[in-house]
């Protein structure tokens, strides 16, 4: 993925034919797991590639990273709340997506035992990407793991919630490249990837861990 981006970016590769590679880099990841599940029994293999831990995460046995969950409760990992990448220049990692959210809101309480929450890089969020072409015809474009039992009120540990409409996009921890104040999100509620400015309110989704 991280190769189609570099192309895609450096405007080598057309914006349409690099969303076709990126869908075949979904669809690989699914054929992966398939063969996986039927070399390798005994194993977490055998196991449903999302595997919701009950203490609101979810931990993708594909790719090896745990995902926090949202929820629908009006607190700091409610679905509808938005971040900022940074406040300004420099444009550093400053918003509120890592002074708030993540090193408040995540790591200093040790959410789920951990203090290691991060924001995903454009690659690791492409992973939880539905596999349908653009635009996706499910919304959220997730799998149902990521979108269930989702009702106001509902906890971290009771739902699982994620952003649906045009507004669902989800900011990674991969900048733009060439312009300091855009960085990376990707939208669950079409498939699309992009860039926006670090000031703005995206979403955001916690992530740690990986192989």
């Amino acid at each position: 993925m991280v190769y189609v981006y570099t192309k895609m970016y450096a405007g080598r590769l057309d914006y349409t034919k690099a969303r076709k590679k990126l869908l075949r880099c979904r669809e690989n990841y699914e054929r992966a797991w398939s063969a996986l599940q039927s070399r390798f029994t005994g194993t977490t293999c055998d196991q449903p590639r999302y595997v919701d831990n009950g203490n609101g995460t979810i931990t993708d046995n594909l790719t090896g990273l745990a995902w926090e969950k949202k929820s629908d409760d009006g607190g700091i990992q409610d679905k509808d709340a938005g971040h900022s990448w940074s406040t300004g220049a420099p444009y550093n990692g400053d918003g509120t997506a890592f002074a708030t959210f993540l090193t408040f809101g995540l790591n200093s309480a040790g959410f789920a035992g951990a203090n290691d929450w991060r924001l995903p890089t454009l690659s690791e969020l492409q992973t939880i990407l539905l596999p349908e072409p653009y635009p996706c015809a499910t919304s959220p474009c997730v799998p149902a793991v990521f979108d269930t039992d989702c009702a106001p009120g509902c906890t971290v540990t009771t739902c699982s919630c994620t952003q649906s409409g045009p507004s669902a996009l989800y900011w990674s921890a991969t900048g733009s490249g060439g312009d300091a104040s855009a960085a990376r999100y990707v939208s669950f509620y079409d498939g699309d990837v992009g860039f926006g400015p670090k000031a703005g309110g995206f979403h955001v989704r916690a992530v740690r861990g990986g192989w």
